[in-house]
């Protein structure tokens, strides 16, 4: 493909020198969101968002296009319970009749600030003993702003006993203790773009094991399960994700992050993800999938993956992809190089770290080759048209598949 064509786009807010970013949110007052799980065994989740306002309509919104997820998958039907208060008296709203994530207000003269609670509702992630917040669930903030300029302060209040694992910054003592009975965790400042981009996992049964420790900045493996057995690693699988760690840094020679924390939930009940973030992963595999070798094997290269992609994908990610809000549609022609190449560079740090072996990862490309041979949908649907319609491929009807082809940009990409 023609070279403009492949341009690599500094994404992230961390790109952005410190003191640019520390001069800005100085000057803008942050909004402010306290996350409530405490009802994560109901499968719902609260926040009470406080935001700085001033007189005459608004518009306010919440996330669509989420990255990663490569197509519009923000949760706006499963965000309920939505009131707007000013000086603890409702304020009307009115829902956008063509975006319907947008929400039009008209505030008051004289008022400065806007109450906001909503509730979600989480069909996946959450069991009796965890839960995923992906913060977009309970995001909401001004329209038509480029999202790494919106100020944001989290707070978090999770079931008592539960430990907390995530790539934010703790306020107070101790990085991520276990929160007292009732009490609530404060994070640092933030904007909206990286606080979507760093999902919390909270559990009771909770482990946080170094990694790597002769690697800086340090890296962190936070685990939560539903059986309290689950969560003690075997000291082999500690040791592989250690070598990955260590492989990583050899391999990329760079670090545009200040710490990394891979967020692993083992559960049959909460269901399975993979999920890239810049400063940390969202992995989540069945109860027993990293009790052993043999489980191991189908999902040996889930960290290396997304580790990965925190160079690929987030600190540099192709044109078109990155967009500077959550509402903009993003243009995924250039998919087979964001997914395919961490696709290739995931596995063969999987090998080198002993995840799985040499042999596995060639045995892996020779079905994905074969796989693609028998594919006659390769015969009119070019890999690039696989990745431009990613948004309509993902999660859809499998019938015909071979016909229809699928996200055929990740394996024709590692090729």
């Amino acid at each position: 493909m023609p070279m403009q064509r492949g341009l690599l786009f500094p994404a992230t807010a961390f790109c952005l020198a410190a003191f640019a970013f520390a001069s800005a949110m100085a000057q803008k007052t942050p909004i402010q969101i306290t996350a409530d799980l405490t009802d994560a065994p109901r499968k719902l989740y609260h926040a009470e968002i406080d935001l700085p306002v001033h007189a005459g309509p608004l518009t306010l919104t919440t996330p669509e296009w989420i990255p990663g997820a490569h197509m519009p998958a923000g949760p706006a039907e499963d965000i309920t319970g939505v009131v707007f208060t000013v000086n603890g008296k409702p304020l009307p709203w009115r829902r956008d009749d063509v975006d319907l994530y947008s929400f039009h207000l008209t505030i008051p003269e004289g008022v400065t600030m806007l109450h906001a609670h909503l509730d979600c509702i989480v069909t996946a992630r959450v069991s009796q003993k965890i839960a995923v917040l992906e913060w977009e669930k309970l995001l909401i903030y001004p329209a038509h702003i480029p999202v790494r300029e919106i100020p944001i302060q989290p707070s978090l209040k999770v079931p008592a006993g539960w430990g907390v694992g995530t790539a934010l910054t703790p306020l107070g003592a101790g990085p991520y203790p276990v929160p007292a009975a009732g009490s609530i965790t404060h994070f640092a400042a933030t904007n909206v773009e990286q606080l979507e981009d760093s999902p919390i996992i909270a559990g009771e049964y909770f482990h946080e094991y170094a990694l790597a420790p002769t690697i800086t900045p340090r890296h962190y493996l936070d685990v939560v399960s539903d059986q309290p057995e689950d969560s003690k690693l075997r000291p082999a699988f500690l040791a592989e994700v250690g070598n990955l760690v260590r492989e990583a840094d050899a391999l990329y020679a760079s670090h545009h992050y200040n710490v990394y924390h891979f967020l692993l939930t083992l559960s049959d009940v909460a269901g399975g993800e993979g999920l890239e973030h810049g400063q940390s992963s969202d992995n989540g595999v069945g109860e027993k999938g990293f009790a052993d070798p043999v489980h191991q094997l189908a999902d040996a290269d889930l960290l290396s993956h997304e580790f990965t992609h925190s160079w690929n994908g987030k600190y540099r990610r192709p044109v078109g992809l990155y967009q500077p809000d959550f509402a903009t549609p993003q243009q995924g022609a250039m998919l087979w190089v964001y997914e395919g190449m961490t696709e290739y560079l995931g596995n063969v740090l999987a090998a080198r770290s002993g995840l799985k072996t040499q042999e596995q990862y060639r045995d892996v490309l020779a079905f994905t080759a074969a796989t693609l041979d028998y594919r006659p949908g390769r015969d009119w649907r070019p890999t690039e048209d696989t990745a431009v319609a990613a948004s309509i491929l993902r999660g859809r009807n499998q019938a015909w598949a071979n016909w229809r082809r699928g996200q055929d940009y990740y394996f024709e990409g590692e090729l």
